[in-house]
């Protein structure tokens, strides 16, 4: 199966995937108004993180994460490893998933059941995930411009509402809330781009990886980074840290005139777009490492059983809306670090190691069969 998509396409998916839930939740509110800091700093962590997923990808060109693992330590150590990412994929989907549940029984449908919500997402994942990277890739580059044009168009219109008080003086609660706000922004969302290691090796051009994870996660940091200034100026300190929908609340408040008012809808189809991309992409991932475990050719029969294992997650881990921010409390951030950073430098050093060792033993065939 041929799936290729371009690094137009690669960077489009890539900015989705990263926005989706920090435009609704924001970055961690224990920075309260320096969390712009925090975001870029986040983001400078990231790099060279982007730059061993990159490397991983460069050493077999258009294999992904999960072979990588089955070629550096084997078939059942490979598949052990594998399972991290897996799970890892899950998790995440599950937790955008739950996020959707709550975002849309709190500001629109608040008598319909979570169910039926969440089969209705993960119905249109699957659909896109059977039709293909390739066509997922068509539909992240139509609606990158959307969602381009809508988080510019809501800091313009946000303006009268802005004060300048609210984001000084910098630092004044130290350095410290800033730091830990700075490796939550790694944890989430920039970590997370490990699940898109298996769309990223479906790119054509074969020598863009970094440059495509480097402008990807750039241009979606940016666009945090917008949304992040213009929820500080128009809300302050303290109604930040207090909403659970900063970026909602901060949409709600727009009003020109008696005719220009009440366009919170720009927000929800921001989430809607960027959040069923995020799925569908921890699905695919999901249903890839699976296949290659299990040595099948087509993902695509993994992805229902990947599905239902998304929503049935999304009730037994988190159990409520606070939840939903501290899973593993005090070990979350360790969890994400070892997945995101550990495991795959694990990986690539392993990989290294293995290719360097099976080219020596290649190199020494020849000798042989001419002594003999």
């Amino acid at each position: 199966m041929n799936e290729t998509i371009s690094n137009k396409q690669g960077v489009s998916l890539l900015v989705l995937f990263t926005i989706a839930g920090n435009l609704i939740f924001g970055i961690s509110a224990e920075a309260k108004k320096d969390a712009w800091l925090a975001l870029i700093l986040g983001f400078v962590i990231t790099i060279p993180i982007l730059w061993i997923y990159s490397k991983l990808l460069s050493l077999l060109p258009g294999k992904n994460i999960y072979e990588l693992c089955l070629t550096a330590f084997g078939k059942i150590t490979g598949a052990f490893v594998s399972l991290f990412f897996i799970w890892f994929s899950l998790h995440l989907g599950a937790l955008v998933l739950f996020d959707f549940n709550v975002y849309i029984n709190v500001v629109g449908l608040i008598y319909t059941p979570e169910l039926v919500i969440s089969i209705m997402i993960l119905t249109l994942c699957i659909a896109a995930g059977k039709y293909g990277v390739r066509i997922l890739g068509r539909w992240g580059d139509f609606f990158f411009k959307i969602v381009f044009l809508l988080i510019i168009f809501v800091p313009l219109l946000s303006v009268q509402n802005m004060k300048i008080q609210n984001i000084l003086p910098v630092l004044q609660g130290g350095i410290k809330p800033v730091l830990s706000a700075a490796v939550s922004a790694y944890s989430f969302p920039f970590g997370e781009t490990i699940i898109f290691m298996p769309i990223m090796a479906m790119l054509q051009d074969k020598k863009s990886y970094f440059k495509v994870y480097l402008a990807g996660s750039l241009i979606g940091a940016l666009f945090l980074l917008i949304i992040t200034f213009t929820n500080i100026l128009v809300l302050g300190a303290y109604a930040l840290s207090i909403n659970y929908f900063p970026t909602y609340i901060t949409v709600s408040l727009i009003a020109i005139g008696d005719f220009f008012q009440r366009i919170q809808i720009l927000v929800s189809i921001l989430f809607l777009l960027c959040g069923f991309v995020e799925i569908t992409i921890c699905l695919i991932s999901a249903s890839k490492g699976l296949s290659k475990i299990f040595n099948l050719k087509d993902y695509k029969f993994f992805l229902t059983p990947c599905a239902l294992l998304i929503i049935n997650l999304s009730y037994i881990v988190f159990n409520n809306d606070i939840e939903s921010t501290r899973f593993m409390p005090g070990f979350d951030h360790y969890y994400k670090i070892f997945i995101t950073a550990l495991l795959p430098f694990l990986v690539l050093i392993a990989a290294k190691y293995k290719l360097k060792k099976g080219k020596k033993l290649s190199s020494k065939e020849p000798s042989k069969t001419s002594d003999s």
